[in-house]
């Protein structure tokens, strides 16, 4: 200790800058490398981020939610306590649940009221029926990677993980809808398209 030191007092000023600033540096890297590791590199059966707004990880929504604000839709995550939130929000407002298995009576009741007003639900994922308390639709198995969706009266080609579509008398779809009252119920039986690590793939993003 003592040899290095005296080596550390001899060397120029300059010298004992550059090397204290190329230390920091280095610490900065390898700390910005593992915390993008620890947000990103997360597995696709990860439940703590899958369908997450605020999660960069793969199978999280963040990349959805800031393109939303990118073309001027305001967007709120529905922390804290989210049922009394979705009792304050609009008719005007579309509301989201994505991944949200074994949803509560209350739970139901209460996005069931917000869709009676008026407001549009998009549900996603392999349990989105079990928020319909009738006219269910029923899941079947989803092989294919693509679908043919259309939304705002055009047809696009959706690219997905092939977890699951709904069983229609036209065939497996990805995507029914469903009158609730004044609103509408959209039921993605895949939410993938909307996740990170697809959103950028073929129309998924319109």
């Amino acid at each position: 200790m003592t040899k290095f030191r005296s080596r550390w007092n001899l060397a120029p000023r300059g010298a004992r800058a550059a090397i204290i600033v190329g230390t920091l540096l280095f610490v900065a890297v390898v700390s910005i490398t593992f915390i993008d590791r620890a947000t990103r590199g997360r597995q696709l059966s990860s439940s703590d981020t899958r369908g997450s707004a605020r999660s960069t990880a793969a199978n999280g929504t963040k990349a959805f939610r800031l393109l939303l604000e990118q073309y001027g839709h305001q967007t709120k995550g529905l922390d804290g306590s989210p049922l009394a939130s979705v009792s304050d929000l609009p008719p005007t407002a579309t509301l989201m649940v994505l991944n949200i298995q074994f949803p509560s009576d209350r739970a139901r009741a209460t996005v069931r009221r917000f869709a009676e007003r008026g407001g549009r639900v998009v549900i996603g994922g392999t349990d989105a029926a079990a928020w319909l308390d009738t006219d269910r639709p029923s899941p079947t198995n989803g092989p294919s990677h693509f679908s043919r969706v259309d939304v705002g009266g055009r047809r696009h080609t959706v690219r997905t993980y092939g977890l699951s579509r709904w069983r229609t008398a036209a065939g497996p779809q990805l995507l029914v809808t469903r009158r609730v009252g004044a609103g509408q119920v959209f039921l993605l039986a895949d939410a993938t398209p909307l996740q990170n690590f697809l959103l950028g793939n073929n129309d998924n993003a319109a």
